[in-house]
């Protein structure tokens, strides 16, 4: 591992059996505590749970900076669950040895991926932020999440029940749905009982469009939470969601080149 001081060298070197613990602060400030252990850890009286059962698979560490760290888990109640926005957490890693503990680092998660029963993570330094060029810190589209602490939309005002009628694939088509067509793009579906999560692509009338399939085995449910999308735009923002004073873009700049030089 890179840049462990010496004392950790020689307990890995010696084969001490170690695991991880991991500080997870979501963009919302909710803080995660987990552990790879199979049992609970305490660690400076915080407890660490073993839930969602998280282990680093990879890392890779260059001179040349492109470091990064994958982690996989599974939701389960009490850790990570589906629902959970875990797009640029930061995520401090800490190495538990019997009686001995050493933060390794801090990184920041650059891609959130789900699965039907997990998710992955890609980690990266917080460096990774300061290479973007100074144009990309410009834009017509907002740059929060939406519900996140700097949108402060408050979702469950725009989250709806809904009777299903049918199911195909990624179509569901909606029995009682009442909103305009669009309103629902960009947004999200939940089936509660189960904690499966899809995003939306396109609400035509009564029919919903997911970005993957619904699972045979949740085919048979009639309830489905489907929650409002924001296509980030500063007239949507407005109209939609009355919330102008927390659009973070800059809406007046030109489409293109809107630095230019006079010749």
């Amino acid at each position: 591992m890179r840049d462990l001081p010496e004392q950790i060298q020689q307990k890995i070197t010696a084969g001490e059996n170690f695991v991880y613990c991991f500080e997870i602060t979501l963009t919302t400030g909710q803080n995660l505590y987990l552990t790879s252990a199979s049992t609970a850890i305490n660690l400076q009286n915080q407890i660490f749970l073993p839930n969602s059962g998280i282990t680093v698979i990879s890392g890779e560490f260059n001179d040349s900076a492109h470091n990064n760290i994958i982690l996989d888990g599974i939701f389960e109640v009490n850790g990570i669950i589906s629902t959970m926005d875990l797009t640029s957490a930061a995520v401090k890693i800490i190495l538990y040895f019997s009686g001995y503990s050493y933060h390794w680092l801090t990184y920041y998660c650059n891609l959130y991926t789900k699965f039907d029963l997990g998710f992955r993570l890609y980690l990266e330094p917080e460096t990774k932020k300061f290479e973007q060029s100074l144009l990309q810190k410009f834009s017509k589209t907002c740059r929060t999440n939406f519900g996140d602490k700097r949108c402060k939309v408050n979702k469950q005002l725009y989250s709806h029940c809904y009777s299903i009628s049918e199911v195909t694939d990624n179509i569901l088509i909606i029995a009682d749905l009442n909103q305009e067509n669009g309103y629902f793009d960009y947004g999200e579906l939940i089936f509660k009982e189960t904690q499966f999560t899809a995003k939306i692509l396109k609400q035509l009338d009564n029919i919903i469009t997911l970005d993957q399939a619904i699972p045979d085995a949740l085919k048979d449910i009639k309830k489905v939470m489907l929650i409002a999308g924001c296509d980030k735009k500063f007239i949507t923002c407005c109209n939609k969601f009355n919330n102008a004073v927390n659009f973070r873009g800059e809406p007046w700049i030109p489409e293109n080149n809107f630095l230019s030089v006079n010749e």
